[in-house]
């Protein structure tokens, strides 16, 4: 179910390309992926219509969707066989009825415009985020950087001198 351009407070100038949107990014994760998915895909639609300008007010909307999919597919590992559910490249233009080099174009477009970089936890799927390898770190002093797993399993040992 799409959630409204209100809800996410998406500018009224740019609800209806966002609408367009989110009604193809819905419809490809209905299909092939799942709802969790296609919340993620509204998350990074509303952000990029937030964006001033918005970059989704030039180009199609079959493009951005294609876009955000991709954005959304690559940082949850979706490309890759093993993943489940998997999806490919040929899939996403299929669906979209694209050339074979926009999804990755607009792809690298969201990605630079929002700082997206692999194992981004800001668009991992809830059910994925346990897994998520950057999930457990986090920040002890200046820099530092520790596995909240390793602190646990050594924290109240003592370790004695021979």
């Amino acid at each position: 179910m799409t959630q409204t351009g209100s809800h996410l407070r998406v500018p009224p100038a740019i609800r209806s390309k966002y609408g367009a949107v989110v009604e193809l990014t819905d419809s490809f994760c209905h299909d092939h992926l799942g709802p969790e998915h296609a919340r993620i895909c509204r998350d990074l639609a509303a952000t990029l219509a937030r964006r001033r300008p918005s970059p989704l007010a030039n180009g199609s909307a079959k493009s951005w969707a294609c876009g955000i999919v991709h954005v959304m597919a690559r940082v949850n590992f979706l490309f890759d066989q093993s993943s489940q559910p998997h999806v490919t490249v040929a899939e996403l233009r299929r669906f979209f009825g694209l050339s074979q080099s926009t999804p990755s174009a607009r792809s690298k477009v969201i990605s630079r415009l929002l700082g997206i970089l692999a194992f981004d936890s800001r668009w991992t799927v809830p059910s994925k985020r346990a897994q998520h390898p950057l999930a457990r770190l986090f920040s002890i002093d200046m820099g530092t950087t520790a596995d909240t797993e390793r602190s646990s399993a050594t924290r109240g040992r003592r370790h004695r001198r021979d």
